[in-house]
């Protein structure tokens, strides 16, 4: 049996906040969509300025979403390497992986099995990283039409909710597909407490 008592645990908390923004983005979307399918003519200029206010707020709350769901999984397989293996192997050997190898060697060292690499899980937890960072590390570029059109559809309200949606299931996939090669470490459940 495994020694679960640990300080700073926070990757529970981290996907509560992710799951929680996610569904306040989700709903105002949906109140988005209904508003555009009752408006009149007359109403249009009122409805835009309620729209880019609300996509702002989605945009904001997609951003915290992501943001989290990433933190969420980096603390939780740093915190499961630290436990069995130890702080001092995680800190000298693992600690500076990135976040997608230590999904993919951590369960490896510690079980003998790794999660398919083949997953949709992975493709997802490699697109949430990489949005993270895009958020986390903004850096501003020289303005082309090109580009404003990439980062508008790229950053575009429905992709958002896709990109949110998506970052907050791939850590119950990942738990779960931790669960099945590790049956002591109940990841799904350590997601799940508050």
């Amino acid at each position: 049996m495994r020694d679960y008592i640990r300080m700073n645990t926070n990757s529970g908390l981290y996907a509560d906040i992710a799951r929680e923004h996610f569904m306040i983005a989700l709903s105002i979307f949906e109140e988005l969509n209904k508003l555009k399918k009752k408006i009149s003519e007359d109403e249009y200029y009122g409805y835009i300025t309620e729209q880019s206010e609300k996509e702002e707020t989605i945009f904001k709350n997609c951003i915290i979403s992501i943001t989290f769901s990433a933190m969420s999984l980096e603390a939780f397989i740093y915190d499961y390497a630290a436990i069995v293996l130890g702080d001092k192997y995680v800190k000298n050997y693992i600690d500076k992986l990135d976040v997608v190898s230590k999904w993919v060697l951590v369960p490896k060292i510690i079980t003998g099995k790794e999660i398919s690499r083949d997953k949709h899980c992975f493709e997802i937890l490699r697109q949430t990283i990489k949005l993270r960072n895009e958020f986390a590390h903004s850096k501003s570029h020289e303005f082309s039409e090109k580009t404003a059109l990439e980062q508008l559809t790229h950053y575009s309200t429905i992709n958002l909710i896709k990109y949110s949606s998506e970052a907050v299931k791939v850590i119950n996939e990942l738990a779960n597909e931790l669960d099945s090669i590790d049956k002591e470490i109940c990841a799904n459940l350590k997601f799940h407490c508050k």
